[in-house]
């Protein structure tokens, strides 16, 4: 999920996701058999609804309304007084030129050379439309000391400071990309897909989610949290399952994810159930670090006997056959697989994270 999104600010509420749900993950998980049976994914589903719910429901900063574009203006005209009646009239009258029409050698041509032009320039515009102004007039037309001078200086430098801060801020809070690469983080693109598969003619299950006999990460685990849930949860022609990941009846999955097979109904239920975990703080910067910290110590904890890392769900036997569902019948399951301990591997490598 993307890092803008997950803003520092106060950890309260993360520190305490983490703390409730990654404590359910620490033991290792040794079960032995094969095909999960009903609920055996649930606390990890739970886990990955953190992260899938606060990319459905991001809670992205409301617009700002700011008049400090209009006060940067003001402090800008104001800042001209200090140059003088005339230089000011000069500098109003070419405010949509450049600096290299000011009078030749003049203090404005100074004042407003180089990179000082753009808000000299905004400081002509501003002069011209207050030319009603009885208050800007007569500080236009007033003798000035040099002290009083440099305080108007000193204090537009503040002004100046102080709205390109808020304006910083502005854009921040206007910046649509968080909400793509949220989307993009749920689905792998950037918009919700017509057809969603698990495996393909090219790509069976155990290549989708994962190999753990060797470094091979799960290209579908990988690519998207809609990849892997439906490695967690999705049933086959061998897992055969539809509660892997829920205990109430209203969310069994109802397809059989075989190659090529459009599984979108399937995904519908699974985030019907997510959302029914989401809470007021679900989308929020705090609840998105949390979600990730979460599914980092849920996958960091052993899994099998073969103590594999970097997996997400049930994994039983040895561990072995990998994230096959059941395929192998005694040593696969149904999880995801995010490749070897180094640098190559983990929840901080997937695209998503």
């Amino acid at each position: 999920m993307t890092n803008k999104a997950a803003i520092t600010k106060s950890k309260t509420v993360a520190t305490a996701l983490v703390v409730v749900v990654a404590a359910a993950f620490l033991a290792v998980d040794q079960a032995k058999g094969a095909a999960p049976t009903k609920g055996d994914n649930a606390a990890a589903f739970s886990s990955l609804c953190l992260a899938i719910n606060s990319a459905l429901k991001p809670k992205l900063p409301p617009p700002i309304n700011t008049e400090a574009d209009n006060i940067l203006n003001f402090a800008a005209a104001v800042n001209l007084t200090t140059i003088g009646s005339e230089g000011l009239s000069d500098v109003v009258s070419k405010h949509q030129k450049t600096a290299g029409d000011l009078q030749k050698d003049s203090i404005q041509s100074k004042v407003c050379e180089g990179v000082h032009w753009e808000f000299c320039s905004k400081g002509g515009k501003k002069a011209a439309e207050l030319k009603a102004n009885g208050d800007f007039q007569a500080l236009r037309n007033a003798q000035i000391s040099p002290a009083n001078k440099l305080k108007i200086i000193a204090t537009v430098a503040a002004i100046k400071e102080a709205a390109e801060q808020i304006q910083s801020t502005k854009t921040a809070a206007e910046d649509k990309t968080i909400a793509t690469e949220l989307a993009e983080a749920l689905y792998g693109q950037q918009q919700e897909p017509a057809e969603i598969k698990l495996a393909t003619a090219e790509t069976n299950r155990q290549a989708a989610c994962g190999r753990t006999s060797t470094s091979t990460q799960g290209s579908l685990a990988v690519g998207s949290l809609v990849g892997t849930a439906l490695c967690l949860c999705a049933k086959d022609s061998q897992q055969t399952a539809a509660n892997a990941c829920t205990t109430e009846t209203k969310y069994d999955l109802q397809i059989a994810a075989d190659a090529d097979i459009n599984v979108k109904s399937d995904w519908e239920l699974l985030k019907t159930a997510c959302d029914a975990q989401a809470t007021e703080t679900t989308g929020t910067p705090e609840a998105i670090a949390a979600a990730l910290a979460t599914l980092t110590a849920n996958t960091a904890a052993k899994k099998s006997s073969g103590n594999y890392v970097n997996v997400l769900g049930h994994l039983p036997g040895n561990g072995a056959g990998g994230c096959d569902g059941a395929a192998d019948g005694t040593n696969g399951g149904a999880c995801a697989y995010y490749g070897k301990a180094d640098e190559t591997g983990g929840v901080g490598r997937t695209k998503w994270a």
